[in-house]
């Protein structure tokens, strides 16, 4: 050898090797930040507890499937519901358990429809952790609703 040594650029990589490489980084930064984990969804149970007076039957509506999107005229935050299942409440109180799990989100609705006042308080516990709380005098359109995503991702 005659003492010289040759360095590499990153020119002489092969494209493909660089691509591949790009591809492990990326795959190991969010597999880090757990993005990829699809092991441990976070949540496997939501208790919903409705209390009150209502003379009146109120409707229930639950989804798994549901997006959020921004209103472009009002830029207000809307919600749109893909797949539900809806119940009529005759009698209070109403205490069901759900389970989520296999769901990324769940959403639940409860609406008056009738324009006699209802003064109801809707609690929901997700895996023993109480996340909604409110109490609400409802008429005819008044609503509570309590929304959960295991991301922030819409």
């Amino acid at each position: 050898m005659n003492g010289t040594r040759r360095t590499r650029s990153l020119q002489d990589v092969p494209r493909s090797s660089i691509g591949a490489g790009l591809i492990l980084f990326f795959v190991f930064v969010f597999q880090g930040c757990g993005i990829l984990d699809t092991t441990d969804r976070g949540a496997e149970r939501a208790m919903v507890s409705i209390t009150g007076d209502s003379p009146v039957p109120l409707e229930l509506l639950t989804s798994e499937a549901w997006l959020i999107f921004t209103d472009p005229e009002t830029f207000e935050e809307e919600v749109q519901i893909l797949l539900a299942d809806t119940a009529i409440l005759t009698a209070l109180p109403f205490n069901q358990d759900y389970p989520i799990a296999d769901f990324d989100r769940f959403l639940i609705r409860l609406t008056n429809p009738d324009s006699t006042v209802a003064s109801v308080r809707m609690t929901v516990s997700v895996d023993g952790s109480v996340e909604y709380d409110q109490q609400a005098t409802m008429s005819q359109g008044g609503s509570l609703e309590f929304r959960f995503q295991i991301n922030q991702f819409r």
